[in-house]
This record gives C-alpha cells, sequence and structure tokens, in this order.
C-alpha cells in the first residue's frame, strides 16, 4: 500500500474530535411532518443515518455517536394495532344491479381482483390506505383510466384495460395552496406531484372535474389535458382525523404527539450508550516520574506528576449521570404508552422463560371499528368512481368484520383456564370464574352481570359448606371457554 492511499485510508477511518460535526444533524423542526412521520414509522431517514440525534452545543464527537445509534421502533407495532386486526379476514364484497341481482362477471368484479393495474386486489390496497391515513390523518387515491379504451368488453377484461387507483400522500400535493375546493369542502382540483422531465425538473398533475393535464412548476401545461368528463374530481380523500375547516384538506397527524416521544427515545438511547462506552472504557491513572507522549485508552495509563496526592485509579464520568439517563428513558417510555393509550392502544409486556420480554400492542374495539367502517366506505366509494368510468349501473357493498375481541383478553382468558386446572380450594376457583364472566361478558349490562357473578358466589358458598370440590366434568367445562375465545 502507498503511502498516499494509506494516508487516505487513515483519513477515511479517524476523524478528528470537531464541534463542527454538529452541523450534520438535521432538525425535524425544519421537515416535513409527514416525512417525520414516515420516518418515524419506517425508521428510515433521519433515524437511519443518525442525523435526528440533537446535537450538545460543544460536542466533539458527533459523527461518532451517529454510527452507534439504534432505533427502538414504538410507532410501527401502535399502527399495526390500529389497522391489522380489521384486515386478518377476507372482507364480504357484493357486487348488484339496479334490480338487486348479484353481479359476478362484470368489470366491476375484475377490477377487485387488480385494483392498481399492478396485480394487487382490493384488500391489500385498502389496507395500505389506511395506513397512510392513520399515520398523516389522511390519504389521497386517484383513480385514472387508459385513454384509448377496447371496443369490447371481454378486450377490456383480457387486456386489463380499465380504471386503476394509486396512492398519493399529503406531501406529494404541489404546495400547500395546490388544491381548490368549494364551499362544502368538496374538490374542485388538486394538484400532485409526477414524473420528471428530461432535465430533472419535477412536473405536476392536475386534476379537475372534466380532465387532467401535466404541468410544470408555473402551472402551464406541457402535454394536452386528459379528458375524463366524470362531473367530479376523481380523488378519494380517506381522513383519519378531523380537517380545522372546509377550506383546508390537510390535517395535523394524529399520531404525531407519539412519534415525538419515540423521537426523544431515541435521543436519550443514544446518549445512555454513549455514556455507557464512556464508562465501559475507562482510563487508569497513577503517580510516575516517567515522560514523554502517551496513548489513551482501556489498556493505557495516563500518568500524573510524582507530587500529586490522588491515589491510583480509573477516570470515568459519574455512575449517577448514567442512572439518570435510564431514569429519565423509562418516564419517556411510559408517556409513551400514556399517550398511545389515549389514541386507543395498550401496550402488555409478555414474554416466557428463555424469550426476552416485548411489547405488544393492542387496539381498543371502537379504534378497530372506526377502521373497519373507513375500509367499508373507502371501497364503496371506490366502486362508485369505477363506474363512474364505466357508466355501469353497478353498485359495490363491502362488509368487514366490526365484531373485535381484543388479543389482550384472549390471552387473559387462556392463562386462567390454565389457573382452572390446578388444584385450587373452592373460593380461589370462584374468583376465577367471576374473572372469566367478567372478561367474556363486559358487553352486558349491570344487573345481568350482578346476577351471574352472585350466582357463582351462591355456588360457591355452597361447595365450601359442603366440602365438596369440583369435578373433571366442570373443570373441562370452564377450561373450554379458552376455545371459544380464541
Amino acid at each position: 500500500m502507498t503511502m498516499d492511499a494509506a494516508d487516505k485510508l487513515l483519513t477515511e477511518v479517524y476523524v478528528d474530535p470537531n464541534v463542527a460535526q454538529t452541523l450534520n444533524q438535521k432538525l425535524i423542526s425544519n421537515e416535513n411532518v409527514y416525512d417525520f412521520m414516515d420516518n418515524s414509522l419506517n425508521g428510515t431517514g433521519g433515524y437511519r443515518d443518525g442525523s435526528y440525534l440533537v446535537a450538545h452545543d460543544r460536542e466533539m464527537n458527533y459523527d461518532s455517536r451517529r454510527k452507534q445509534c439504534y432505533y427502538r421502533n414504538f410507532m410501527k407495532p401502535i399502527l399495526k394495532a390500529m389497522i391489522e386486526p380489521v384486515f386478518n379476514e377476507e372482507a364480504l364484497r357484493v357486487i348488484q344491479d339496479t334490480n338487486g341481482t348479484i353481479v359476478e362477471d362484470s368489470l366491476l368484479n375484475e377490477f377487485i381482483e387488480d385494483v392498481t393495474n399492478t396485480g394487487m386486489p382490493m384488500q391489500p390496497f385498502t389496507q395500505e390506505v389506511l395506513e397512510y391515513a392513520r399515520l398523516h390523518g389522511v390519504c389521497f387515491v386517484v383513480m385514472d383510466n387508459f385513454e384509448v379504451q377496447p371496443a369490447t368488453e371481454k378486450e377490456a377484461k383480457d387486456n386489463r384495460i380499465y380504471p386503476y387507483m394509486y396512492i398519493k400522500t399529503s406531501q406529494q400535493i404541489k404546495s400547500e395552496n395546490g388544491f381548490i375546493v368549494d364551499k362544502f369542502g368538496k374538490l374542485e382540483s388538486i394538484t400532485f406531484t409526477d414524473k420528471k422531465d428530461d432535465k430533472g425538473n419535477q412536473l405536476y398533475r392536475k386534476w379537475t372535474k372534466v380532465d387532467s393535464t401535466l404541468v410544470n412548476d408555473n402551472g402551464d401545461a406541457v402535454e394536452q389535458p386528459k379528458v375524463h368528463n366524470l362531473g367530479t374530481v376523481p380523488v378519494i380523500s380517506v381522513y383519519c382525523a378531523k380537517r380545522k375547516s372546509n377550506e383546508q384538506i390537510l390535517v395535523d397527524p394524529p399520531l404525531y404527539d407519539l412519534a415525538k416521544i419515540n423521537f426523544t427515545i431515541f435521543n436519550k438511547d443514544s446518549e445512555i450508550r454513549d455514556q455507557e462506552r464512556a464508562q465501559g472504557f475507562s482510563v487508569f491513572y497513577l503517580q510516575s516520574d516517567q515522560t514523554g507522549n502517551i496513548t489513551l485508552g482501556n489498556k493505557n495509563v495516563l500518568y500524573l506528576p510524582i507530587g500529586s496526592t490522588i491515589p491510583p485509579g480509573f477516570a470515568s464520568p459519574d455512575a449517577a449521570i448514567l442512572k439518570g439517563l435510564s431514569d429519565s428513558g423509562e418516564k419517556l417510555r411510559e408517556d409513551l404508552f400514556r399517550i398511545a393509550q389515549q389514541n386507543g392502544v395498550s401496550g402488555v409486556q409478555q414474554g416466557t422463560s428463555g424469550i426476552a420480554l416485548q411489547w405488544y400492542f393492542f387496539a381498543e374495539e371502537a379504534v378497530l371499528e372506526k377502521t373497519s367502517s373507513l375500509a367499508e366506505d373507502f371501497e364503496e366509494a371506490s366502486g362508485s368512481m369505477f363506474c363512474l368510468y364505466t357508466k355501469q349501473p353497478l353498485e359495490l357493498e363491502v362488509e368487514y368484520k366490526d365484531d373485535f375481541q381484543p388479543q389482550d383478553v384472549t390471552n387473559q382468558l387462556a392463562n386462567l383456564d390454565k389457573a382452572m386446572l390446578m388444584d385450587l380450594p373452592p373460593l380461589s376457583k370462584g374468583l376465577l370464574k367471576q374473572k372469566v364472566v367478567k372478561l367474556l361478558f363486559s358487553d352486558e349490562d349491570e344487573e345481568t352481570m350482578k346476577e351471574v357473578i352472585d350466582e357463582i358466589k351462591l355456588a360457591t358458598e355452597d361447595e365450601q359448606l359442603s366440602g365438596a370440590t369440583e369435578t373433571d366434568e366442570t373443570v373441562t367445562e370452564i377450561g373450554g371457554i379458552t376455545g371459544v375465545a380464541q
């Protein structure tokens, strides 16, 4: 290896401590809020390269700290809990004509099997739409069609020449004023980012009630308009957050506070890790009359003047600093769980022998019911938009699952089932039965619940008085509850 090559390698590996490194940080206050939400969900952007770490004003090795950072992603399981249970089962979809007759061979049936012209069926596409809607507060879905239409419906089916959909997110609107709405808040026009021209300049597509036009940054058309004549803007807006007014179509991300806490935990974890390494590589010092240059490290020594009165020891940061950081990080995590619960998602810590404890998140029934309702509304609106394009008098009815039992309840029932099989005295088994009843019949009114609980208490007292124990048949019956719940 030549000296020049060696010098270059040394430069790449070793970076002199320099406070100027702090300029490499990204301030999330300067970043598009929807981009920040995407990065928080996927661990990308400033989380991946470490530039979301907030540098200390006097920090000398910021780039070194970036290299060892890691991101504990709480956003993904929280969002997953709000969405996934709705889509675990296939929705019921029925297409009818104006007479109420079920239709099974129309273009709309074909469309449901491939809504994107890339082979994606309706249900996974709807799930993706709802993920964006939950994350950003709103998601926009454009329905487009081919300019050249086939002569027959058979040709359209065979060659997949009929309308298709694609997602556009809030940050893909041309600007804050890249839309026009009427007094009721309905879209008159909207402009999204599109392809780039040959010179790399960003182009946009403007949608109106009549056509769509490819425009440049100044709003000038660069191609002939594509006419659809639908009488409405073919963009479906799916909202998971309330609009501030009819004049605005963008909303604040409802999970932004959670993302901000997750960002703070990311920074706190980095500070804890940095402090751990500082203590793990402490420097030994002692008195010596030895002189000369030395290299400091965990296997080196720092020589003090012979006249020093300090006994030999290790130089490292105060352990109380690390403890304070760890305690603060734990409080941040508790805050995140509290705010998640305000959004209808609870965290449960689970683990078995030999397996590390993990956090699982479960959405309340009301949250999942809302997701289910939004999915139905979106798909039915898609069906109506499709029929506007194809001029077919059909109607799509969609029914998603709307009866949800939180998974943490199922886990509790499983544990109670195991306890019921133990040789417990009558009073203990009576309390277990009460817990099972409260979990399974939580939707019943208080009077009915009181009657059931009183019945269990009376049966328990009778068993205590007679000294009898439950038979195997009774145990089996109670144990079977778990099977029903799961």
